[in-house]
């Protein structure tokens, strides 16, 4: 039998025990096995199918702590909340190793991934829970404007792709490996009226060829390790959070950014009646001009 705790009263999930946190069988119930908190708020179309994909997936692994009123939220889930704005809904619980983890409830085969995974704070291909709109602001207005494109790897709710077109007016690319959320942000793309700057595309930002001299990440290390040579090819990058292994890159607040070197190359000249030369027009040893460009161009050796 399922068993669901419930904090404030949350809709009956068949199958499932009803059991209010006020009841002495909690105690019991949270020594006998693992702890899930779900946090899925009243207004979440989403979370009353997803709690139940969770009590059928999960069975008598779990005691099942349901958080339905987001107002009781701990403080850092209602900022995620908040922040996120989509990202709903969340679950959260220790894995066997004693490692604290929290997901966007994304199906059973994503959990048991991350139950016995390291201690991360989302999916390895890329963070269910976007960027804080704050920090995509600041961080657009640090990076330089796409002369070729922009690209996010892993775009999530596509945040970061209508940030940079709305500065910019650029072509951008937004690449996102599930499904649902590649759906979900082409959606928030055709709402805002960018999708003639914006493609989302399903697919492994790994594996995926864009037309991109700027781009962002909210990615794992791992990650971005395997990206490494994609990022290499562009003029700026970001990664929130998560430091770009292999690369030259520089921290500011939360972020971390690293720009492709310049090679600037100096073409030594000389000037003469208001034109530059890069060296004599003739071979006269009596020309005033000559004498002058070589004198000029002698000086930088």
């Amino acid at each position: 039998m399922y068993r669901l705790i419930l904090f404030l009263l949350c809709c009956n999930v068949a199958g499932a025990e009803v059991i209010f946190h006020e009841s002495p069988t909690v105690q019991a119930l949270a020594q006998k096995k693992r702890v899930l908190n779900f946090y899925g708020p009243s207004w979440c179309p989403v979370c009353p199918a997803a709690l139940q994909d969770v009590t059928k997936s999960l069975g008598d692994d779990f005691t099942i702590v349901v958080y339905k009123d987001d107002n009781s939220y701990p403080v850092w889930v209602a900022n995620q909340g908040q922040q996120s704005g989509w990202g709903y809904p969340m679950v959260h619980w220790t894995d066997n190793a004693g490692a604290n983890k929290i997901m966007v409830w994304a199906g059973i085969e994503q959990f048991r991934k991350h139950d016995g995974a390291p201690n991360k704070v989302a999916s390895t291909e890329a963070h269910a829970a976007p960027t804080p709109g704050k920090e995509v602001e600041r961080v657009i207005g640090l990076l330089p404007k796409p002369e070729v494109g922009f690209v996010d790897f892993g775009c999530g709710d596509a945040r970061w792709c209508i940030a940079a077109a709305e500065r910019w007016g650029c072509k951008v690319t937004g690449i996102e490996i599930d499904p649902a959320r590649a759906s979900a942000a082409r959606e928030r793309v055709n709402a805002a009226g960018l999708s003639h700057l914006i493609t989302i595309i399903t697919g492994d930002a790994t594996k995926v060829d864009v037309e991109a001299d700027v781009g962002v990440a909210y990615l794992y290390e791992d990650v971005l390790g395997q990206l490494k040579p994609r990022v290499e090819k562009l003029k700026a990058f970001a990664s929130y959070m998560h430091r770009p292994p292999g690369l030259p890159v520089t921290q500011d607040g939360d972020t971390w950014f690293y720009r492709q070197a310049v090679v600037q190359y100096q073409y030594r000249s000389a000037v003469w009646g208001g034109q530059t030369y890069s060296g004599p027009v003739c071979n006269s040893a009596n020309c005033v001009m000559c004498r002058s460009i070589r004198s000029q161009l002698n000086k930088g050796n």
